[in-house]
């Protein structure tokens, strides 16, 4: 135990400014800190050999609001969304105070916001395969939230689509130069992998809709960007895989096409 207390104070001293161990069962680190005289409730994340975590990356702008830094990693900034870290991230009560924000924006600049666990919570669950999708949210043209009906034709992509088709086009041609279509193709839910496009129907129709894969977790959610969800651009984990078919809420959907780039 001395050696841990040791251990503590020496990472403390080198400037560091989160302090990760792994422990399966042992006395957790921030009450091994304050008995060791040191002030780091928050910056102490305990971490158990079963619990694995992912953050967000850091944030580099120069916003102290919560509600920006959201935004700028492309994700929903909803107070909902925003309390769901919160909690994971040590934060209870949470009621999107002054200091209870700051906390978080603490956090995210030093790239230490945990996003995920593997025990569940926002953001889907266990390690995950992402791509850099920010690039494209943050441009204004498919910023979260934008009207995105099922009128609407691709920005920059090839045209011929309309809707949440029209922005799997854009997202295409944004990212890779490529036509959607212009991809390798699949129809396993087990060959989905992050930046893909899918085009799939509604089981028992051939009523379709498209989404954008940013990012696979291990315990078969989906990351998915769409449009036309509610007249809008949407990000969320908004797809399980289950049986060989997405299903988001009461919709079920099995895939005609996936393509990677």
């Amino acid at each position: 135990m001395d050696n841990l207390f040791k251990t503590v104070k020496r990472f403390a001293a080198s400037t560091l400014s989160v302090i990760t161990l792994m422990s399966a069962g042992a006395t957790p680190v921030n009450t091994l800190a304050t008995e060791a005289g040191l002030n780091m409730p928050s910056i102490v994340t305990t971490v158990n050999a079963a619990d694995s975590v992912t953050y967000f990356r850091k944030y580099t702008g120069s916003s102290n609001s919560i509600v920006d830094i959201m935004k700028w990693y492309g994700v929903d900034s909803s107070y909902s969304y925003r309390k769901s870290i919160a909690i994971l991230n040590g934060i209870s009560n949470y009621s999107g105070t002054a200091s209870q924000n700051s906390q978080m924006v603490r956090l995210a600049k030093s790239g230490t916001l945990i996003r995920s666990r593997t025990s569940g919570g926002s953001g889907g669950g266990g390690s995950s395969s992402a791509v850099n999708y920010t690039k494209f949210t943050n441009d204004a043209r498919w910023r979260v939230g934008k009207t995105w009906n099922s009128s609407q034709k691709p920005l920059i992509g090839a045209q011929g689509y309309s809707g949440c088709a029209a922005l799997c086009s854009d997202w295409a041609k944004y990212m890779y130069n490529k036509n959607p279509w212009n991809g390798s193709t699949y129809s396993s839910t087990g060959s989905i992998k992050a930046g893909d496009v899918i085009k799939m129907y509604k089981k028992g129709t051939t009523s379709q809709h498209w989404i954008i894969v940013v990012e696979r977790y291990n315990d078969g959610t989906l990351r998915v960007l769409e449009g036309n969800w509610g007249s809008k651009i949407v990000l969320g984990n908004n797809y399980k895989i289950s049986g060989g078919y997405l299903v988001r809420g009461s919709y079920t959907y099995q895939i005609v096409t996936g393509y990677h780039y």
